[in-house]
């Protein structure tokens, strides 16, 4: 039905506390700076980033959940690529569980000193993700949304699959299906650096979907439609600008070189080791892309 529940590894011991570095200084030892992305839908992928607004569509001719927009052009929104990267993040890290009720205070688990909590702001944040060349554009239907009675279960995480939504209905009532919006083509962001370590870049890539050859064999799945299967999103790194003590522009060649060293010097970790086995169960089951509807 397109959602799986995982848990994080026991074996990866205690949620583990630090102190963030200060975002006044530019620290010699990490990197600071702008890497850019593009996100590629992936064969008939769709993707559907909601705005929680209804529109009049023509074709055909209907009110539908409409779509980010910024300068009338649809946007993926960079809350919700933060959003799906620090997921995965949360649960192949030693990390405190938001949702959970858990917080950090003081010192921070290692997501939180990386994305940010409240009232302290992060090392890693995305701007939102615009066309690039010609996007296509779909009204079509999907399953309303459903809730889950265990979805809050203690350190029980949620990813989406790429099957369709598929569950029962009280009384054998028909599924409700909800119109929306979608898009199909290339958007192009950045990630936004500041002072982050080469192994926290790499283990960031890694996380996101790369393999040691910045292949991405898990794509991530981004819009309001990922439960039915559908946002799963390539992404390609483009090109790197960094700030600080060795200012450089890296073009796609370098820039994709770089980030295979970032991830190189992450698999060499205790953290790889830690969560080398959960990260290839996630990969696993995201790694199918999405199908149109």
């Amino acid at each position: 039905m397109g959602i799986v529940h995982i848990s994080r590894p026991s074996e990866a011991g205690p949620d583990r506390r630090e102190d963030i570095p200060s975002h006044d200084v530019f620290r010699e030892d990490a990197i600071s700076g702008l890497l850019e992305f593009m996100y590629e839908s992936l064969g008939d992928g769709l993707v559907s980033p909601g705005n929680g607004r209804l529109e009049l569509t023509d074709q055909p001719k209907s009110v539908a959940q409409g779509v980010a927009r910024r300068n009338r052009e649809p946007v993926i929104p960079g809350s919700g690529i933060k959003g799906a990267v620090r997921g995965r993040y949360e649960l192949l890290s030693q990390s405190c569980i938001t949702f959970a009720g858990k917080s950090c205070r003081g010192q921070y688990c290692e997501a939180c000193g990386l994305f940010g909590t409240m009232g302290v702001q992060g090392r890693v944040s995305f701007t939102d993700a615009v066309p690039k060349g010609e996007i296509s554009r779909i009204v079509s239907q999907v399953p309303m949304p459903w809730s889950h009675s265990d979805m809050q279960k203690q350190k029980a995480f949620r990813l989406y699959d790429s099957r369709p939504a598929n569950y029962p209905t009280p009384r054998g009532q028909p599924v409700k299906m909800l119109t929306r919006v979608f898009y199909r083509g290339s958007f192009c962001g950045t990630m936004q650096l500041r002072n982050v370590l080469p192994e926290e870049l790499g283990r960031l890539l890694l996380v996101m979907g790369f393999d040691k050859s910045l292949n991405m064999v898990a794509p991530l799945r981004l819009g309001g439609a990922k439960y039915d299967g559908h946002g799963a999103m390539r992404l390609v790194p483009h090109t790197l600008r960094t700030l600080g003590h060795q200012r450089e522009f890296l073009g796609q060649t370098e820039c994709r070189e770089r980030c295979r060293s970032w991830i190189i010097s992450a698999m060499g970790t205790a953290w790889h080791h830690q969560f080398k086995q959960t990260l290839e169960i996630v990969n696993q089951l995201t790694s199918h892309q999405g199908s149109a509807p």
